[in-house]
C-alpha cells in the first residue's frame, strides 16, 4: 500500500510543462541554498556531473539561473534570477495544490497522526546532511519552519551530535 501511495503521490506532484523534475528540484534547491557550485547541486539532485551541467545550462538558457564568480578559482556560484525565484515559488505552490486534495478524506486528528508518522519515517530515512538535502530537494522549507522543526534536520542534528 505504501508503494502504491508513493507512486500515486509522485504522479500527482510530477512536473507539468516543459521542465523536468531535475530542473524543478534545482530551482527549489537554489532558492533555499543559493550560490552553490554545480558539484553541490549535482550531489543533491543525484546526477552525474554532465547531467547537472545540462540542467544548469537549460535553466540558464531559460533566464532562470546565472553563473557568477564564487571567488574560488574557476568555481562558479549558481544564483536564481528574479524569474528563477518566481518559478521556484510556483513549483512549490503547484506541488502543494496537487497534493492537498489527497488529505481531504482525513479528519484533523488523522492528519495529525499522519504528520507524526511521516516525520518518523523521514527521520528514519535521513543519514547525513547530504541525504537530508536529497530528501528535501523539493520541500517547502517554510512549512517546517512554521512547525516544530524539520524532522529531517532534527535527525541530522541528532546523528551528528547537534552540528549543522
Amino acid at each position: 500500500m505504501l508503494g502504491a501511495l508513493g507512486l500515486a503521490l509522485g504522479e500527482r506532484a510530477a512536473p507539468e510543462g516543459p521542465s523536468t523534475a531535475s530542473d524543478q528540484a534545482a530551482l527549489v534547491t537554489l532558492a533555499h541554498y543559493p550560490d552553490q557550485p554545480v558539484e553541490a547541486l549535482r550531489r543533491t539532485l543525484v546526477l552525474t556531473h554532465s547531467g547537472a551541467v545540462r540542467v544548469v545550462d537549460r535553466l540558464e538558457a531559460a533566464g532562470l539561473v546565472v553563473r557568477a564568480p564564487a571567488g574560488h578559482g574557476r568555481t562558479l556560484a549558481l544564483r536564481l534570477t528574479a524569474a528563477g525565484r518566481d518559478r521556484a515559488a510556483r513549483v512549490l505552490a503547484e506541488r502543494l495544490a496537487a497534493l492537498e486534495p489527497v488529505l481531504e478524506p482525513l479528519t484533523a486528528a488523522e492528519e495529525a497522526t499522519l504528520a507524526a508518522l511521516l516525520e518518523k519515517l523521514l527521520a528514519g530515512l535521513t543519514g547525513d546532511r547530504q541525504s537530508a538535502l536529497r530528501l528535501c530537494r523539493l520541500c517547502s522549507e517554510e512549512i517546517c519552519e512554521r512547525g516544530a522543526r524539520c524532522p529531517v534536520d532534527l535527525a541530522v542534528e541528532s546523528r551528528s551530535g547537534g552540528a549543522r
